[in-house]
């Protein structure tokens, strides 16, 4: 499986297990195969196209205007989020005239789909709506759309074609390539195209994912009228080899040339007032912010300047580096800063105070980790899916480990927790089915999540209420797990890991 499809499941399975939000039946009735969501109980009655979990809508949808339903008639103006989700069956979909919006990852991985048509009465089509159509070839948009939002189209790798209403007042089309209709915004660039292109002189601003998985892209020319460049612009446009930033870009938006795994340098333009490169690596002007380092660059380690406090979010996303030493100048690491790495080894600077959501997540090969005292906060998912990690040490001052901090690493065995710890999230420690030994250092234990020692569920599933009237199932950990907790907090521990473990011991020397 190549790399960029392994990141794509693996995230995905990432974003059920962590997040917990299935997409799951929400629909209030069904009428001719397809399920509505009433969104107005009062006139004017609307509703909208929902979920047909745990069916899958396939073949041609025809959506019709209205349906009525126990006597009364809902007009049809949307479609719900997550609504065709993965209805990789799904072949064709006639939108009706009346709906408005289409709503967040609403046809997320519908493969079939080869041709879409917005219809002119729609004005919104949310993020991710039509992400990983990957069959996707031509895209009509009518009169009306006026907003389309990040990632709204990205990885649609047979894109081709585009085509926008003459009466659209908010977009245009030049050779196949969506922009604003004044055309200071690249929108949308067909993820078919192959070769080098060159950005429009009119345009200051590279929109959100509008060059997300082009993988096709070998080279990209700005002009100095350019100022921003949006998040995921270019995430992996795996082809991508050098770029060049001119000099009156003044943002450069999280993941921007992320996971460009033939990308092997930045330059930036001397006289920039915002940014620089040092050897390839972006940073900020004056190097306190490490921006984005080259994915397509192999090395066995870098080392990071001393002026720089902060590792930017993404900026080592999906990058083939063995060993990093974080200076003593590094206080934070931004979210998903080395999600996806191949990182064995990372030594913590004594200043870190933050590691963001994600921020070593799917760091497959990194083996152990020890949190410096300076650390307040471990993020969501920090190092979600690490499956070679096998020993953490939490540092002093650590007061919250994250939801899914470190759910998923099987190979885990053991964890000192620091003196500190007050509160250990929901599924924190969800699936880590290898613990062998858990040291806590503080005399008071710290509030543990209902889920934050569960393996998956399984068939001796027990179920867990996750509030709102639903509930999930999951195993207890190993119950052979080593608890070692201060000198007489044995009770109190006990009382507060009955759930998971009944062998608390207590270390008096």
């Amino acid at each position: 499986m190549k790399k960029s499809a392994l990141l794509y499941v693996v995230m995905c399975l990432l974003a059920f297990v962590v997040n917990a939000q299935i997409c799951e039946p929400v629909s209030d009735f069904e009428e001719n195969g397809i399920y509505y969501k009433i969104t107005s109980h009062t006139a004017p009655y609307t509703a909208a196209v929902a979920s047909s979990l745990p069916k899958r809508y396939s073949g041609s949808v025809v959506i019709p205007e209205s349906v009525t339903y126990n006597g009364i008639t809902y007009k049809v103006t949307a479609i719900a989020k997550g609504a065709f989700w993965c209805c990789r069956d799904l072949t064709s979909v006639t939108i009706p005239n009346t709906v408005v919006v289409i709503q967040e990852s609403a046809f997320v991985d519908c493969i079939g789909l080869k041709s879409l048509s917005v219809p002119n009465s729609v004005k919104i089509i949310e993020k991710e709506a039509f992400s990983s159509c990957t069959g996707l070839e031509t895209l009509t948009i009518g009169r009306s759309l006026a907003r389309i939002d990040s990632a709204a189209f990205a990885y649609t790798k047979k894109l081709s074609h585009i085509e926008v209403s003459a009466q659209n007042t908010h977009f245009k089309v030049v050779d196949d390539v969506l922009y604003s209709a004044s055309m200071d915004i690249l929108v949308l660039y067909p993820a078919a195209k192959k070769g080098v292109f060159t950005v429009p002189k009119k345009v200051v601003a590279i929109g959100n994912s509008a060059f997300c998985g082009c993988e096709g892209l070998t080279g990209i020319s700005f002009h100095n009228n350019l100022r921003s460049i949006g998040e995921t612009a270019f995430l992996n446009c795996s082809s991508l080899y050098i770029v060049c930033i001119p000099k009156r870009v003044r943002n450069i938006a999280h993941s921007a040339f992320g996971f460009c795994s033939s990308l092997s340098a930045f330059v930036v333009d001397a006289i920039n007032r915002r940014y620089t490169a040092t050897d390839g690596v972006l940073y900020t002007k004056h190097m306190d912010t490490l921006v984005a380092f080259p994915a397509g660059r192999k090395v066995v380690t870098y080392n990071i300047p001393s002026t720089v406090t902060t590792i930017g979010e993404n900026a080592f996303w999906g990058c083939e580096i063995a060993y990093i030493d974080l200076p003593c100048s590094v206080k934070t690491v931004d979210d998903y800063a080395f999600h996806f790495c191949t990182l064995e080894k990372i030594t913590f600077g004594q200043s870190l105070e933050s590691v963001g959501n994600f921020a070593f997540g799917l760091c497959q090969n990194l083996k152990s980790v020890a949190l410096p005292n300076s650390l307040k906060e471990i993020g969501k998912s920090a190092f979600a899916v690490c499956n070679s990690l096998t020993d953490v040490l939490i540092g002093d001052s650590v007061k919250k480990i994250g939801e899914g901090a470190f759910s998923g690493c099987e190979k885990l065995s053991s964890v000192i927790f620091g003196k500190s710890v007050d509160i250990v999230e929901d599924m924190a420690f969800l699936s880590c089915k290898s613990l062998e030994r858990l040291v806590f250092k503080g005399q008071k234990p710290p509030t543990f999540g209902l889920t934050a020692f569960y393996l998956m569920p399984s068939s001796d599933a027990v179920t867990v209420p996750m509030g709102n009237g639903k509930s999930k199932k999951y195993i207890p950990n190993a119950p052979s797990t080593d608890v070692i907790v201060p000198c007489g907090a044995k009770n109190i521990y006990s009382e507060r890991l009955a759930e998971w473990y009944d062998d608390v011991q207590e270390d008096c020397e």
